[in-house]
């Protein structure tokens, strides 16, 4: 018999046992649930990490709560099923949140890539029908092209579920697409639009001006804003003349390049705060100035009403009421100004707008006097007059090369206003009428003021005369002969001459135009162009005495025998073999590998240099050595795909690879040299020399990071290149010169070299140049004959890292440059002399009073920096080495 405790326990034990069946089935259904909505999410690429992991936790629970439910333990069993309840519930929630954002994404990039799609058919069309017309539209169909291929590749990102790199790619596109759209409208342009255009741009320029002096009052750096505002500012002056011209072509290219400048200056939105509260300030002051000038209408109203109403002539009646209401119009406009300085701007609005009203109406009283109309006509004819003889002043004022775009703006505004004044004579309004030519003459007082003012200006500014200017040119011209036979003598030093070259021919092509602007009577836009001439002149003199100078220091200066060796190219399916007397090169076309083989006398080695990987690391110590725990992450260039590319260039045979994703982008480009040369690279601060070998004894490869996945902030850059000979050898750390360092491995009498200069040149987005120190660091591997030479760059952030080392062989000679060091395996340092500091860009000294010329030398200097950036095209990297 079964007795009542135990009755009631077993009761008990099956309504826990029933509970924990229950809520294990809901947690089963809660977990399928999750499941079902995680991998809905994941199927379109959402970012479910959390998710999965809350329901990898909820299963663990789930059959925790099975696993205890069969052993009879229903409090566990039930403990565990709300647990797996619970994490279900949350991964769920997570899932359809992620869901519901993809989807949302998802739509706004299929809306914009729709958007992109309709713009870009429509100005396919319309470049099609210029293009019929005539006009140029090779830079607009390049542009198109670039906005094509973006889409394409955001639709590519689309198809492939990244979104987000969808949505950025079709914001550009779409951006691309509106330049296109203005550069057509540019290009199809009548002088009427041209004039509204030209009139714009002036207010857009002068608006800026304003905004960036306010930046500096509040102590902000504008410093690239400014660059881009300078050169917009220096077209103007061409941009003008070829509206004086009505020449629509030159106008349209430079309206182009102006308003897109403009309008990136605009748009930046990384614009300090306090530049945003200067323009605040600034709108506050246009409002209150406003505000001012519209009280000050209201009192010229009430001043003209008391002419008209309260003399003799008027009854005493009428001149009674008239007085009662001018007193009540200067009591509301006081009770205006009040409101105003209380803060309260829409009231103090709304009544002076009310009291300009009653003041309309109290002059309008006046109209039935016979000799209101004949007044109200002599002063609109007057104040016609004024901005005729204004109109002829800025015509002059324009001529003597004067910004009058606020001048004009203002005679436009009293050209309206004057319209108006004539509609209001007509519809029988004179006192209005004679009210507004009153304000039009005030106008047209403030322009002529500011007239004035200009042509002081000019009249206080020195001005020069054709014989000081032919005296400027002969200077420019003298200078320019002593600099070519500094030329004809760094030519013997084995210099590169290429960018020196560019620079001094840059000067030539400056004077010649300078000597053009003297033939024409530009006499100040001549002056100017040949001060910038003899500048370059004189700057590239100065590079070649620092270059001279440097290059008596580096190793093939030192060398006794500077022979030119010639070299041989073969180039096969998977390798290009290079040739000379003693010496064979063989680079794998896969990877970035070099093979050599050299013989001296009786003596040969064969050794193999791999430029290994890039590996970004966490150097806490600061030690420049890559340790296994400091690695954050390591690209192995023997595991990427590589497109390689050979070509030659005069003497120099180049090898170039190229490997990128979305993630990197990575380039090498090995140059081997027939004739022993002296390279060099700069900025405006400093100028860093350095010297190859010809005749195959040295292979140069330049390392440029144009995109790199940063892990962190703080993190550093190693490039690995492993040499491996086959013969044991000792190692020396050596210094060449003051800019350059080499590692040389004595491999049974042969010299085997890593040469490197320990700086690196990172060029920023803008174009901004800064020399960078960089780290080194070496482990010596005897068993495997192998030495690791690890060069090592500080976070160059989201910039283009360009780095210069070479391999290759010393000759025996030259080997006692340095007291040698005979290295074990352990790691040796050789740390940065210095923290890198950013330069900035080098600009021409042209004096402030040239503004008619600015245009001119902007556009020569321009060409002279795409030049030398062709020139040094690394694949497509444009990196322009020098900054005039």
């Amino acid at each position: 018999m079964v007795t009542p405790f135990a009755q009631v326990y077993a009761q008990e034990d099956n309504r826990a046992k029933a509970s924990a069946a229950e809520i294990i089935s809901k947690a089963e259904t809660a977990v399928k649930d999750a499941i079902e909505n995680t991998r809905k999410a994941k199927d379109i690429a959402a970012d479910v990490e959390k998710a999965e992991s809350l329901l990898t936790q909820a299963q663990k629970y789930l059959e925790e709560a099975k696993t205890a439910n069969s052993k009879g333990n229903y409090e566990a069993a039930t403990k565990s099923a709300n647990l797996a309840i619970e994490n279900a519930g949350s991964a769920k929630r997570l899932a359809v949140e992620a869901y519901n954002r993809v989807i949302e994404l998802r739509t706004k990039v299929e809306q914009q890539i729709a958007s992109v799609s309709r713009a870009l058919t429509d100005v396919t069309a319309a470049v099609a029908e210029a293009e019929k017309k005539g006009l140029d539209v090779s830079r607009v169909t390049l542009m198109l092209r670039e906005a094509s291929e973006i889409l394409a590749k955001s639709k590519t990102f689309f198809e492939s579920k990244k979104y987000g790199d969808a949505l950025e790619l079709a914001n550009s596109a779409l951006e691309l697409v509106g330049k296109v759209k203005l550069a057509i409208s540019l290009l199809t342009i009548d002088h009427i639009q041209a004039e509204r255009i030209f009139v714009q741009i002036h207010e857009r320029i002068e608006k800026l001006r304003s905004f960036l002096a306010d930046a500096r009052k509040n102590n902000v750096n504008v410093e690239k804003l400014q660059i881009s505002f300078d050169e917009a500012v220096k077209m103007i002056t061409l941009l003008e003349v070829a509206y004086k011209n009505k020449d629509n072509v030159a106008f349209s290219s430079l309206s182009v390049k102006i308003l897109e400048l403009i309008t990136n200056i605009e748009a930046n939105s990384r614009l300090p705060t306090a530049i945003r509260v200067a323009s605040i300030d600034r709108a506050k002051m246009e409002e209150r100035a406003r505000f001012e000038e519209l009280i000050a209408k209201i009192h010229r109203m009430i001043e003209e009403a008391k002419k008209i109403l309260i003399p003799s002539r008027v009854s005493n009646v009428e001149a009674s009421d008239a007085s009662k209401q001018i007193s009540e119009l200067i009591a509301m406009v006081e009770r205006a100004n009040a409101a105003y300085k209380e803060g309260n701007t829409e009231k103090a609005y709304a009544m002076a707008k009310e009291a300009y009203a009653n003041a309309e109406k109290l002059l309008h009283r006046g109209e039935k006097l016979p000799d209101r109309a004949e007044a109200a006509a002599k002063e609109l004819r007057m104040a016609y007059e004024k901005i005729q003889n204004a109109e002829k002043i800025a015509v002059e004022v324009r001529n003597a090369r004067i910004n009058v775009s606020s001048v004009q703006n203002v005679l436009r505004e009293a050209h309206a206003l004057l319209t108006k004044g004539y509609e209001a004579l007509k519809n029988g309004n004179a006192t209005l009428a004679y009210s507004i030519a009153k304000d039009v003459e005030a106008l047209v007082d403030r322009a002529l003021a500011e007239f004035k003012e200009s042509l002081g200006r000019q009249e206080r500014n020195a001005q020069v005369n054709d014989g000081q200017v032919r005296a400027t040119i002969q200077k420019a011209k003298a200078t320019m002969q002593e600099t070519q036979q500094k030329i004809e003598r760094a030519k013997t030093a084995g210099i590169n001459m290429v960018p020196i070259l560019n620079i001094f021919e840059a000067g030539n092509d400056t004077i010649a135009k300078a000597e053009e602007f003297l033939a024409s009577g530009q006499v100040e836009a001549a002056n100017a162009l040949s001060k910038v001439a003899e500048k370059l002149f004189n700057d590239t003199a100065r590079l070649i005495d620092i270059l001279m100078e440097s290059a008596k220091n580096t190793e093939i200066a030192r060398k006794e025998v500077k022979k030119i060796e010639k070299v041989r190219v073969e180039k096969k399916e998977d390798s290009v073999n290079v040739t000379s007397e003693n010496r064979n090169i063989r680079l794998n076309l896969q990877i970035p590998r070099i093979v050599y083989s050299v013989k001296q006398g009786e003596k040969s080695v064969d050794f193999q240099s791999r430029v290994y990987a890039l590996t970004e690391f966490n150097d806490k110590n600061r030690d420049n050595v890559v340790q296994e725990e400091e690695i954050l992450q390591r690209l192995n260039f023997a595991d990427m795909k590589w497109a390689a590319e050979q070509t030659v260039e005069g003497s120099v045979i180049i090898v170039t690879y190229r490997a990128h994703s979305e993630r990197y982008d990575i380039s090498i480009i090995f140059k081997i040299y027939e004739e022993s040369r002296v390279e060099f690279f700069r900025n405006d601060e400093r100028t860093v020399v350095y010297s190859v070998d010809g005749g195959a004894r040295e292979a140069k490869f330049d390392l440029i990071v144009n995109k790199w996945p940063w892990m962190m902030d703080s993190s550093s850059l190693a490039l690995r290149v492993k040499t491996q000979a086959d013969a044991k050898g000792e190692v020396n750390v050596e210094k060449v010169s003051a800019d350059e360092q080499r590692i040389v491995i004595d491999s049974q009498g042969i010299l085997v070299k890593i040469k490197w200069v320990p700086r690196a040149l990172i060029q920023e987005a803008d174009g901004v140049q800064r020399i960078m120190d960089v780290g080194f660091s070496h482990r010596l591997n005897r068993d495997l004959k192998e030495l690791d030479a690890d060069f090592v760059y500080p976070n160059f952030k989201n910039h283009v890292l360009i780095h210069d080392p070479s391999v290759g062989v010393a000759e025996p000679s030259d080997v006692s440059l340095a007291p040698a060091q005979v290295l074990q395996d352990a790691p040796v340092v050789q740390a940065p002399a210095q923290t890198p500091a950013k330069d900035q860009v080098a600009k021409p000294d042209v004096e402030s009073n040239t503004l008619s010329v600015i245009g001119a030398v902007a556009i020569i200097l321009v060409v002279v920096g795409a030049t030398i950036a062709i020139r040094r095209r690394k694949q497509d990297i444009k990196l322009t080495l020098f900054n005039y």
